[in-house]
């Protein structure tokens, strides 16, 4: 099962794949090739690619180790370990406006920032919750980082202080937790003047509005399974998600209204109409 992808900032004919077959491999995309291959121990959960350094774009690997490798496909090896010595890590994000700056969060619900150009520590490292992180999201500005816990709990931190200035607890039950893989492909917009958080919470998606301090919760529906990942497309007010249930649906405001419908019609067309008799 592949746990993550991503395309070449500077090139889409070259993407990267993580994999439960315990590997990183780099595709050339019009022919449909392994470019490279990259093994590791355990899994990899999270990979992201440095959009912003075009001359040596790293990337880092959350493989559930103490250690994050950051890979460097001009030598085709990794080129650096930050070593951490808490817990394992399960994410990794890079700032999108400061090169050398990356987040990383672990099973313990600590987020680390660090200075890739330094072989000493982590920057900083804040508890954001219990439970392992799931994932790590940037403003486009910098300025803000978004965390959200396997457990659904949403943390915004100001990159400059290194404070908490918000904390959220999205309501639900009956959460289902992959212990082995608590990665949650969540989404952040800050178009406009709030800034908005997608979640997927089982077959919802958890949509929060965050501004003044404040946060705002709706659910939309649409999925009849489990939600694994939801992205926003930038300029255009909408919001792609995907589920177990095979389909890839698209929201807008507009959209939203309808979604109760939608979900009757689903359900409709899913029910058993046999008669036992």
């Amino acid at each position: 099962m592949v746990t993550d992808c991503q395309w070449y900032p500077q090139d889409n004919q070259i993407g990267i794949t993580s994999s439960m077959d315990k590997t990183v491999k780099v595709f050339d995309l019009p022919s449909c090739s392994i470019i490279d291959t990259f093994k590791y121990d355990k899994p990899p959960l999270q990979i992201h690619w440095n959009e912003l350094d075009s001359n040596t774009p790293l990337i880092a690997v959350a493989h559930n180790s103490s250690n994050v490798p950051l890979l460097d496909l001009r030598v085709g090896e990794t080129s650096q370990h930050l070593r951490s010595k808490k817990s394992s890590i399960c994410a990794v994000r890079w700032c999108p406006t400061r090169r050398h700056i990356l987040a990383v969060g672990d099973i313990e619900g600590c987020v680390s920032f660090w200075d890739v150009r330094s072989g000493r520590s982590a920057l900083r490292r804040e508890k954001t919750t219990k439970g392992p992180v799931g994932g790590i999201k940037f403003s486009s500005n910098g300025v803000y980082s978004v965390v959200v816990a396997a457990s659904r709990v949403v943390s915004i931190w100001d990159i400059d202080s290194w404070k908490r200035i918000a904390k959220h607890k999205i309501n639900m039950t009956n959460l289902d937790l992959n212990r082995d893989n608590p990665c949650v492909r969540f989404d952040i917009s800050d178009e406009g003047d709030s800034l908005r958080i997608a979640v997927p919470c089982n077959e919802d998606i958890a949509y929060l509005n965050y501004n003044n301090g404040e946060f705002t919760e709706s659910r939309m529906r649409g999925h009849i399974s489990n939600v694994h990942a939801v992205r926003f497309r930038r300029h255009y007010q909408q919001l792609y998600s995907s589920s177990n249930d095979r389909t890839v649906l698209g929201w807008t405001d507009a959209f939203d209204c309808q979604q109760q419908e939608f979900l009757q019609d689903q359900q409709e067309a899913l029910r058993d109409d046999w008669d036992d008799d």
